[in-house]
């Protein structure tokens, strides 16, 4: 029995349902691709597919699916096959949004500057959340799966979690989780890689995109590293500094100021490496081959960011991690047995 809408996004709706036992899950709902047709389930057919090929195999830090059937009813303009699921907590991305505003009401209220929030977990809580959602992508590369859509909206507690938030002033409220388990969802761009052919196409969310993607190139065993490494970045800051306030094509800014600030840039090689992948024009977008325009003059570098030696070891692991040549970049071994990790 439907009891809720718990959330919606481009993939459907999620509700809350309860079984005959009482017992409460989630329900996803997928947006159907022809809404003239009745049962018509392209659009639940990736996650499926993930999910059937890793089997039995679970990790403690990947969603797991309860069941798949269908359902007598569902909303508007999804299709009545659904995904159910165990009912978790809230994402990273809205504990952030919720403390944002908690610190943005706190400077109101005392007199201060409250045009921009300031927020961030404590450095132990990064590592804790980082090591969990990075042993979660060891499990699915190792089973090979690219899950490709990596980011905080995309990495939920485990449990209905409930967290704090210590208001300081005129410095950065901090936002502290009582459990720190999460779990990586939504599989709706997700790959298993012996289905993957050789054609270039458009994958993760454009502020966490590898550079071998928005370059036109295939995804590999690294790209969902990239992205992880960015998400690791904003649990510090939860802001997006590299993003450009104002511009025509803001993808293909974002990527020049990511290399600005980062100190590398895309070098012939690598642009010759992706431009004999089919469909890389397509993907690239209004970005060029041998694209070599500014970054935005007001971009800050990586290290500039660091509050406090507090975070240098933080900061240490970012400048190890966030290579843009993804030939060389480190493995998710490698990340994995970074200090950053190995000394919480």
């Amino acid at each position: 029995r439907i009891k809720k809408i718990l959330g919606e996004g481009t993939y459907g709706k999620v509700a809350l349902v309860a079984a005959e036992s009482r017992k409460l899950f989630a329900a996803k709902f997928f947006v159907k691709d022809n809404n003239d047709a009745e049962d018509n389930d392209v659009s639940i057919g990736v996650e499926e597919r993930v999910y059937k090929h890793l089997g039995t195999s679970v990790h403690d830090s990947v969603a797991k699916v309860v069941g798949i059937d269908f359902v007598d009813w569902a909303p508007d303009g999804c299709n009545r096959k659904i995904m159910m699921m165990p009912l978790l907590g809230i994402s990273i991305g809205d504990m952030v949004e919720q403390a944002q505003t908690l610190d943005v009401e706190n400077r109101a209220a005392l007199g201060e500057d409250a045009s921009t929030p300031k927020v961030s977990f404590r450095i132990k809580k990064i590592q804790e959340i980082g090591r969990n959602v990075l042993n979660g992508l060891k499990f699915l590369i190792d089973h090979g799966v690219y899950h490709l859509d990596l980011k905080p909206d995309n990495v939920l507690f485990a449990a209905q979690n409930t967290f704090q938030v210590f208001l300081n002033g005129s410095t950065h409220t901090i936002i502290a989780p009582k459990n720190t388990q999460v779990q990586i969802t939504d599989m709706g761009l997700a790959k298993v890689v012996s289905d993957m052919g050789e054609k270039s196409e458009i994958a993760q969310s454009p502020m966490y995109r590898a550079p071998e993607i928005f370059s036109g190139g295939l995804p590999n065993r690294k790209s969902d590293l990239w992205s992880f490494c960015i998400m690791i970045l904003q649990l510090y800051t939860c802001t997006d500094e590299f993003w450009p306030m104002h511009a025509d094509h803001p993808q293909v800014q974002y990527f020049r100021n990511l290399q600005q600030a980062i100190g590398q840039r895309m070098t012939p090689e690598l642009w010759d490496e992706v431009s004999k992948i089919k469909g890389g024009k397509k993907t690239r977008g209004a970005l060029k081959l041998y694209d070599n325009g500014p970054a935005d003059p007001n971009t800050p570098l990586l290290m500039s960011l660091k509050r406090s030696r507090h975070a240098d070891l933080l900061f240490d692991f970012l400048e190890f991690s966030l290579v843009l040549d993804w030939n060389v970049r480190p493995t998710v071994e490698e990340l994995l047995n970074h200090d950053f990790f190995k000394k919480i």
